[in-house]
């Protein structure tokens, strides 16, 4: 996966686990946020995730993108 970076609205649970520092707690919170409520808008929004922390989102921040 390096020196790429996906697209977070089409993530799966197995790709985020890829990313170093996503655990499987983590990964499942983001798949089943963007389930309930809909893709996601900024990477910021990953905060309103439950388990999903700021460390998190840092983890992903150039790893991922959001379209």
């Amino acid at each position: 996966m390096a020196g790429h970076q996906y697209n977070l609205n089409e993530m799966t649970k197995e790709q985020l686990l890829l990313i170093p520092g996503i655990d499987e707690e983590t990964a499942s919170a983001i798949v089943a946020y963007r389930k309930e409520h809909g893709k996601y808008n900024d990477i910021g929004d990953l905060a309103n995730a439950p388990e999903v922390r700021q460390v998190h989102i840092d983890y992903l921040r150039p790893w991922v993108h959001v379209s």
